[in-house]
């Protein structure tokens, strides 16, 4: 066995943590409302037609822990019958193609999502059965074979293992009923097994520390796509009581960062690269112990002073703060919590409780760290009662009802889920747990019904309760004609009918499906009530509710989109809509060398096709700032603008006018990561009715060479990231053409960069702990040219920075940032704010440099926010810059500490 020590110091990452994934795609277990990231919810609107809402005629709920869901439980359906069996086959082989017997081949499924799942019991009344079949173990021939029912609700996973190999895997959203799928031979190359050994500073083992394994690069075949088999890219394994620990799957060779996760935060334990020379690999990790931090405790109670467990606590720098907050926890079963201090945090925070079926609360006023007596009150929500009749003023006895928050500022993968299920008597249910806010119901009837679902925004402004009356409907029918200006019929344009949600119903109105209306947020939003196109004729007969006003959407191709607001499906007349025929861009992006290099960077093969998800397109641009528009729009097709794998593109039914024009592509960042970038490539002029041609010239992707060693004060730095920073000449929009890279040095401090031509200027981080940015500068400037290699040098030189900020009468002052202006760099450094004797102490670059401060009234983020947002709002570019106040200038040299006292001047605080 090699064994290896990797002495690494634990940095611990501030914000959430997200756990390990067993694979990354649809379906992926999300937090709940506790430990889940949020997004802010959309604003309300005003309640359609047909809702009646009586916020007195319900009494209040009841003090009983709310029940989240009501249904009533009917007969198992009976089960599938064998022709809908589905068949998952294919062969194990090494890497020359001979089958390799001996192989652990498993089969998983499992619910893919609640969505599907809700779906699925509207016309259901249990979830389906499941049980996952037989492992199989591969004969002489290699292969394997699965017969089984495919739920439709569920999604699948295959895993192949075997001693020595590396582990793969595959996954499925979805696999039809009766089809068959194959999987082919799977190559199962060489694989590293990687044990260990977790202690502390002083060596003593640290049992129960879970270890996580992530693939860095998506070499070895380990980039991840539904649908398709490939390297297990994560694996994990928990510390025993001697510190020891062994990865469960054995790992295809390349570089691994290293991790732990606890308390809802990660801590870098560093990276390993795993080489087929060596099929066992050892290493000894140091986690270094946690240091002392200050923290806030107390408890969390319901009305009635009875504890509330599992209530996501979470700190705001100000009263009306509408982040998601941060130090995060949860309440234990006792309602106790405890709050450890983020690294930057202020020196006083509000405190804010949030679980589900209550009304959120906060301390009233600011509270300092090391407070132990917090206790906050949260009051239990009310309820809502649904009444639902059909057209003929029936009661409706089946259907199932979701409430969806819209104004906590934050979302949870538990918000939509199903709250009621039916049947119920006279068509009424009430859902306990609905507190004050504004909300999304959502009412969804069986298919047999043929009665359309029913999304209202509602208000509730009291915790007494409130009712809404449903008027259930079938669908009505409307033709649509749509016609070019000489009267033609238009043929094949894809058209949306939408029910708007919020705000105006206009071209830049989010369009969502019924199953994904939770996650989109925004001030324009409209549900998908339904999608077709066109026939030869140019009509099409819409679908959907016909007693509340629709949107319209004529999205083409072939013409200028169009937009229609105020469309009812209840007049008999067909409706008719004229549209401009456009613009037509078509042309050539190329040299193929160019193709290729696109190739290259989404991490494709050469030759190999760019896929959907790949695809380079064209982007068109027209104007600036928040007048600006953007092609292709929110529902228009991205194969529209899409450039074929020969480099060509043709778009119709484009805006005239002057546009800058640009290509989009990918570029793949590491395993299962990507990250989209753009090239401008021409101003173009389209006119209406006119084709007009357009050779894109991709040249300028072509990539040099650049191979590069790292030193900082003289020694070269191993395994450490470098951020490169290009610049490549003016754009056609005649501003500066600028990009950025990462890369990381091998274990002699080397590295080396296929990239576009230009010069590159380098940064590297070197996660100074509290300093926002915490990265160095380059003197160097390395010019790189198409075709060739060039060498360079980056030496970075530091120095470490003593501070003490003093006030006027010269009394430290803590929990201020300062600010580090560069002479030589456009660069800045953020240092951690001043501890509680006004000290901070940062490395930082060798260079002269100004200290800055912002005044004591834009110390908040919520402060500088604000600011920000009355700049946009008045076209400023800067509100931040002229706030700056200057304390004085230093000079930083390499490898020297320099102590430097700064003091505020006397109006800094008011």
């Amino acid at each position: 066995m090699n064994a290896r020590t990797l002495v690494l110091a634990a940095i611990l990452l501030a914000g959430l943590a997200l756990g390990l994934a067993w694979l990354f795609g649809e379906g992926a277990t999300e937090p709940n409302a506790a430990n889940s990231p949020h997004t802010p919810a959309a604003p309300p609107a005003e309640a359609a037609a047909d809702v009646t809402i009586d916020v007195a005629a319900v009494p209040a709920a009841s003090t009983a822990q709310p029940d989240t869901t009501t249904r009533t439980e009917v007969a198992v359906p009976t089960p599938p019958a064998a022709n809908r069996d589905a068949t998952l086959r294919g062969r194990c082989v090494d890497a020359d193609g001979v089958p390799i017997a001996g192989c652990s081949v498993t089969l998983n499924g499992w619910g893919a999502n609640s969505e599907r799942t809700d779906a699925w019991l509207r016309d259901h009344a249990t979830p389906p059965e499941w049980t996952n079949p037989p492992a199989q173990t591969t004969g002489d021939d290699g292969t394997f074979s699965f017969t089984f029912w495919p739920p439709p609700p569920f999604q699948f996973a295959l895993r192949l293992g075997k001693e020595g190999r590396a582990a793969r895997n595959g996954r499925w959203s979805k696999i039809d009923e009766g089809s068959t799928v194959e999987v082919g031979d799977v190559a199962m190359q060489p694989g590293v097994r990687l044990t260990g050994r977790v202690v502390d500073e002083v060596g003593k083992p640290m049992p129960g520390v879970l270890v996580n394994a992530r693939a860095k690069e998506p070499g070895g075949g380990a980039r991840f796509e539904m649908g398709r088999v490939g390297a297990e890219t994560t694996n994990q394994a928990r510390t025993k009581d001697d510190g020891t620990f062994e990865l469960r799957y054995w790992l295809a060779p390349g570089r691994y960062s290293l991790y732990s996760l606890a308390n809802y935060k990660q801590t870098d334990l560093g990276e390993v690269d795993l080489s087929a020379d060596r099929p066992l690999e050892d290493v000894t990790l140091v986690l270094a112990s946690k240091p002392a931090v200050p923290t806030i405790a107390g408890r969390v109670l319901d009305e009635n002073g009875q504890p509330v467990r599992g209530a996501y606590i979470h700190c705001l720098e100000s009263a009306s703060s509408a982040s998601m907050g941060f130090s995060r926890t949860t309440s234990g079963g006792s309602g106790a919590f405890t709050i450890e201090r983020d690294e930057g945090a202020p020196a006083e925070v509000f405190v804010k409780a949030e679980r589900d079926g209550y009304d959120s609360a906060k301390t009233a006023s600011s509270v300092p760290w090391g407070t132990a007596d917090v206790e906050l009150r949260l009051q239990r929500g009310g309820s809502l009662t649904v009444h639902v009749t059909d057209e003929a003023n029936q009661p409706v006895e089946n259907y199932t009802v979701r409430v969806i928050p819209r104004n906590t500022g934050r979302f949870s993968s538990d918000d939509p889920r199903v709250r009621a299920h039916g049947p119920y008597v006279d068509g009424t249910t009430t859902i306990p747990g609905i507190t004050v806010g504004q909300w999304t119901v959502m009412v969804e009837f069986p298919s047999a019904t043929a009665l359309l679902t029913r999304i209202e925004q509602i208000e509730i402004t009291t915790r007494s309760g409130a009712r809404i009356d449903l008027r259930a409907e079938t669908a009505k029918t409307r033709t649509l004609r749509v016609i070019d200006a000489s009267g033609e019929p238009v043929a094949g344009t894809k058209v949306q009918l939408c029910q708007p949600l919020a705000g105006a119903f206009d071209a830049d109105t989010i369009v969502c499906a019924a199953d994904r209306l939770w996650n989109i947020h925004g001030p324009e939003t409209a549900l998908l009530v339904f999608e077709g196109s066109t026939g030869s004729d140019g009509t099409v007969a819409l679908s959907g509710p016909g007693t509340m006003a629709l949107g319209l959407l004529v999205l083409g191709p072939g013409h200028v989109p169009k937009c229609e607001a105020d469309v009812y499906l209840s007049r008999p007349e067909p409706l008719v809509v004229t549209v401009s025929q456009g613009a037509r861009l078509t042309g050539t992006a190329g040299p193929p060398d160019a193709l290729a290099e696109l190739r290259r960077l989404a991490g494709l093969g050469a030759g190999e096709p760019f896929g959907a998800a790949h695809r380079p397109h064209m982007q068109l641009r027209q104007g600036s700032g928040r007048g600006a528009t953007s092609l292709p729009r929110r529902g228009d097709a991205e194969a529209t603008f899409g450039i074929g794998d020969d480099g060509s593109f043709d778009i119709a039914g484009l805006p005239p006018g002057s546009w800058l024009a640009s290509v989009s592509y990918t570029r793949a960042l590491g395993a299962n990561t990507w990250t989209s970038a753009a090239q401008m490539v021409a101003q173009v002029t389209l006119t209406d009715g006119a084709t007009t041609h357009l050779d894109v010239d991709l040249q300028s992707m072509l990539p040099g060479t650049l191979e590069a060693t790292v030193t900082l004060n003289g020694a070269p730095q191993a395994n450490a990231q470098v951020s490169l920073q290009s610049t490549h000449g003016l754009g056609p929009d005649g501003q500066v053409d600028q990009g950025w890279s990462n890369v990381t040095t091998d274990a002699n401090g080397r590295f080396t960069f296929l990239g576009r031509p230009g010069t590159y200027a380098a940064t590297l981080y070197r996660n100074v702990a509290g300093a926002t940015g915490g990265r160095l500068f380059a003197a160097a400037i390395a010019t790189v040219a198409r075709a060739t290699t060039t060498r360079q040098d980056f030496a970075f030189w530091s120095g470490t920075l003593e501070i003490t900020l003093l006030d006027g009468v010269g009394k430290p002052v803590p929990d201020v940032p300062i600010l580090v202006s560069y002479a030589r760099s456009e660069f800045s450094s953020q240092l951690p704010k001043t501890a509680g004797d006004g000290t901070c102490k940062a490395e930082l670059t060798a260079d002269t440099a100004t200290l800055k401060v912002l005044p004591k009234r834009l110390q908040s983020q919520d402060a500088q926010r604000k600011l920000w947002q009355e700049a946009v709002a008045n076209g400023a570019q800067d509100p931040i810059g002229p706030h700056w106040i200057a304390l004085g200038t230093t000079t930083i040299e390499g490898g020297q500490t320099r102590k430097l006292e700064l003091r505020l001047p006397a109006d800094w605080d008011r």
